[in-house]
C-alpha cells in the first residue's frame, strides 16, 4: 500500500488502523477551513459593494476585491487538494482494513496448518513449562503414554518415568536451560498407563518469550520401542553368530577381492599355527609363505571361478603351509560377498583340515588296490585251477561212462555209478567256483543270441527230472498264455539260474511237487519282462535266515551243508546273473510250508524264424549228446 503527499511525490508506508483514523480526522478539519475562508471573503465583498461607501474609495475597493478573489482562488485550490487527500486517506484506510482482514485470515490459516503439521508429525511434539509439566502435546504423545491429554497435563515426569529416567531427563533440561543449545537424541523410557514401557528418543530445545526470557521447553519425540526390539534381536543374533563362528570346529574367513584377509575366526589361527598379527601381516607379504606355486594357482583359480560365475564352489581342495613350515590339506566351500548394490566386494569361505582324512583315504585306496589285486589273483588262480581240474575230471567222467558200457560185474557197475555221481557233483562245484571267480573279477558277461524260451525251459526241466523222479516228486512246467517264445538274450545263463533254483527246490523237498511257472510281466514291440517263479512244498526257510541265503558260502543252517551238501554259491551266482538280466530274486517261505523263489528278467523279442532255428539247433545238439 502507498500513501501520496501532494501530486508529485509518493512514498511507501505501512499504516496502522489508528494512524489512518487520525489522518481521516485531519482531512475533515481541512475541509472545514476553506468554507470559513469563503464566508469571510463573501462578507468582505458585500462590504465593498455597499452603496454607503464613498466613490473616492472605489479604486481601493477594486484592489481589495481582486486580492480577495485571488485569496479565494487559493483557498479553493487548497480545499480541492484537501478533499483529494481525504479521498486518498479514506481509500488507504479501506485498503488497510482489507489487508488486516487478509492478515487475520492468513494468521488463522497458518495456525491451522501449524496445528495440522504438529498433529501429523511422524513423531510426538510436546511443550512443557520450566518445571517440566506438559502444556501442549500432540496425538502421538498421547498414544505413546496411553493416557488422555487432561491426565498428562496433571502429571509430573516422575509419574510416568522411573527414578533413573526422570533424573536423566531433568539433567538434560538443566543442560539446555544453562547453555541455551538444543540437545538431540535424549534416550529415555516412558511407563504407560497399563504398566508397559516404551523407548523414546527426543530432540529438545528451549522456548523463549518475546523478550528472550526462557519460559519452557519444546521437543520432538520418536517412539523407538520396535526399533530397540529389532536392534536387541539383531544384537542377540549377531552374538549367537559370533559365538558359533568362533567356537565352530571349522575355519571361517573373509577376504577382499584380491585375497587379503578381512576377518577370520580362531580356528584359522589354530590351523595356521600363527598369531592374528602374523596372519594379517601375510596380506602385505609374499603368498608363497603359505602356498606353494601349484596350490597358489589352484586357490586363485577357484576365486576367479566364484567371481565370474557368482556361484559358490564346494569341496575345493588345496594345500597350505602353516607357521611351522608344515604342509596341511584343507577342503573349502567358497562364496561371493556382495554389497547393498549387489556388487562383489570379497569372498567368504569355510575350510576344514582334511589332512588326516586324505592320508586315510590314500591308505585306504592303496589297501583297496592291493585287495583288488589279490582278488584278481585269487580269481585268476581259481579260474586256472578250475580249468585244470575240469580237464582231468572230464576224462574221469568220460572213461567211467565208457567203462559202464562194457561187460562188467554188478559190483563193478555200482562202484562206477558211484564214481560217476561223485565226479558230476565235483564238476558242478568246479563250475560254481569258476562262475563265482568270474563274477568277482568282473569278467562274467552275458551273451545275446536268439533262442526259444519253451525249448530252454523244457531242457532245464528234463535235466532236473531224474532227481525229482528218484524222490517221487511231481515236476511241473507252467508257461502262461501270451508269453513270447522267440527271445533274444543269454539262454545258457537263464537255464543255469533255473537249474540252480529247481535243483535247490528238489533238494529240500521230500514230497509233493516242484512247479516252474512263467508269466509275462509286460511286453512291447522290442522287449518283454518275464516273471519266473519256482514253487516247492519243501522244508521252507525261517524269515530270519532268508536274507543270508544269497550270501557267498552261506546257507540257512550250517547243518544243511552236511545233510544236503553244496558249496553255498548257487544262490549267490543266480542272484548276480538275475541282476545282470535286469531283475532281482525274491523269496517267500515258511518253515514246513515250502518256498517260492521269484525273479524277473528282461529279454529282447526275436522273430519266429529265429526261435525255430534256435530250437532246431538245441534238438540237434541234444540228439548228438544222446548218441554220444
Amino acid at each position: 500500500m502507498e500513501l501520496r503527499r501532494g501530486s508529485d511525490q509518493s512514498q511507501p508506508a505501512e499504516v496502522s488502523q489508528s494512524a489512518l483514523q487520525t489522518a481521516l480526522a485531519s482531512s475533515k478539519s481541512a475541509q472545514n477551513k476553506p468554507t470559513q475562508a469563503r464566508k469571510g471573503a463573501d462578507e468582505h465583498t458585500r462590504e465593498l459593494e455597499s452603496p454607503n461607501e464613498a466613490d473616492t474609495n472605489q479604486s481601493n475597493s477594486e484592489g481589495v476585491l481582486n486580492d480577495v478573489e485571488a485569496r479565494n482562488s487559493t483557498l479553493e485550490e487548497a480545499l480541492f487538494q484537501a478533499e483529494e487527500k481525504s479521498r486518498r486517506l479514506e481509500a488507504a484506510l479501506a485498503e488497510a482494513q482489507e489487508r488486516q482482514c487478509e492478515l487475520e485470515t492468513a494468521l488463522k490459516e497458518a495456525a491451522e496448518r501449524h496445528k495440522s503439521l504438529v498433529e501429523e508429525l511422524v513423531g510426538g511434539y510436546w511443550e512443557t513449562d520450566l518445571a517440566g509439566r506438559y502444556i501442549f502435546v500432540n496425538d502421538r504423545v498421547v498414544r505413546s503414554h496411553g493416557r488422555s491429554r487432561e491426565e498428562l497435563f496433571r502429571l509430573k515426569s516422575n509419574d510416568y518415568m522411573d527414578e533413573s529416567n526422570s533424573s536423566h531427563m531433568v539433567a538434560a533440561f538443566k543442560q539446555i536451560f544453562m547453555t541455551g543449545r538444543p540437545v538431540r537424541d535424549i534416550a529415555h523410557e516412558l511407563i504407560r498407563a497399563d504398566g508397559s514401557r516404551r523407548h523414546i528418543e527426543a530432540n529438545v530445545a528451549l522456548i523463549r518469550n518475546a523478550a528472550g526470557k526462557p519460559v519452557g521447553f519444546r521437543g520432538v519425540s520418536q517412539d523407538v520401542t520396535e526399533r530397540k526390539r529389532i536392534e536387541e534381536a539383531l544384537r542377540q543374533s549377531e552374538e549367537r553368530y559370533r559365538t558359533i563362528v568362533e567356537e565352530m570346529a571349522d575355519s571361517y574367513w573373509e577376504t577382499d577381492l584380491i585375497g587379503h584377509f578381512t576377518f577370520f575366526n580362531n580356528q584359522v589361527l589354530v590351523e595356521q599355527k600363527r598369531t592374528r598379527e602374523e596372519l594379517l601381516a601375510l596380506n602385505n607379504s609374499d603368498n608363497r609363505r603359505h602356498f606353494d606355486d601349484e596350490n597358489l594357482e589352484k586357490a586363485f583359480e577357484t576365486l576367479r571361478k566364484v567371481y565370474v560365475t557368482g556361484k559358490p564352489v564346494r569341496g575345493a581342495t588345496y594345500e597350505l603351509i602353516n607357521g611351522e613350515g608344515v604342509k596341511y590339506c584343507i577342503e573349502s566351500s567358497i562364496s561371493l560377498i556382495k554389497d547393498a548394490n549387489d556388487q562383489p566386494v570379497g569372498f567368504r569361505g569355510i575350510s576344514r583340515d582334511v589332512t588326516r582324512r586324505k592320508q586315510a583315504e590314500k591308505q585306504l585306496q592303496m589297501a583297496k588296490e592291493a585287495a583288488e589285486a589279490a582278488s584278481r589273483y585269487k580269481s585268476e588262480f581259481l579260474a586256472n585251477m578250475s580249468h585244470e581240474i575240469r580237464t582231468p575230471m572230464n576224462g574221469i567222467i568220460g572213461m567211467t561212462e565208457l567203462t559202464l558200457d562194457t561187460e562188467i560185474t554188478e559190483e563193478q557197475r555200482d562202484y562206477l555209478v558211484t564214481l560217476m555221481s561223485s565226479a558230476e557233483a565235483l564238476l558242478i562245484i568246479i563250475d560254481d567256483i569258476l562262475d563265482f571267480s568270474k563274477i568277482e573279477a568282473g569278467r562274467l558277461e552275458l551273451d545275446r543270441a536268439a533262442f526259444s524260451l519253451r525249448c530252454c525251459l523244457e531242457e532245464a526241466i528234463k535235466s532236473s527230472a531224474v532227481g525229482a523222479q528218484q524222490k517221487g516228486l511231481k515236476l511241473v512246467l507252467d508257461i502262461g498264455s501270451g508269453t513270447a517264445d522267440a527271445l533274444v538274450g543269454d539262454p545258457v545263463r537263464l537255464r543255469q539260474v533255473i537249474l540252480n533254483l529247481v535243483g535247490n527246490a528238489i533238494k529240500f523237498t521230500h514230497k509233493g511237487e516242484v512247479v516252474l511257472r512263467v508269466r509275462p510281466a509286460w511286453i512291447t514291440n522290442r522287449e518283454t519282462w518275464l516273471e519266473i517263479a519256482i514253487v516247492d512244498t519243501g522244508i521252507g526257510i525261517p524269515s530270519d535266515k532268508q536274507s543270508m541265503i544269497f550270501q557267498a558260502f552261506t546257507q540257512a543252517d550250517g547243518s544243511i551243508t552236511r545233510q544236503y551238501g553244496g558249496t553255498g554259491l548257487g544262490l549267490t551266482i543266480s542272484s548276480q546273473l538275475v541282476e545282470m538280466m535286469g531283475g532281482h530274486i525274491q523269496i517267500e517261505s515258511e518253515p514246513g510250508r515250502g518256498s517260492t523263489f521269484k525273479f524277473s528278467a528282461r529279454f529282447g523279442l526275436g522273430t519266429p524264424d529265429q526261435s525255430e532255428r534256435a530250437a532246431a539247433v538245441t534238438r540237434i545238439g541234444n540228439a548228438g549228446a544222446e548218441c554220444l
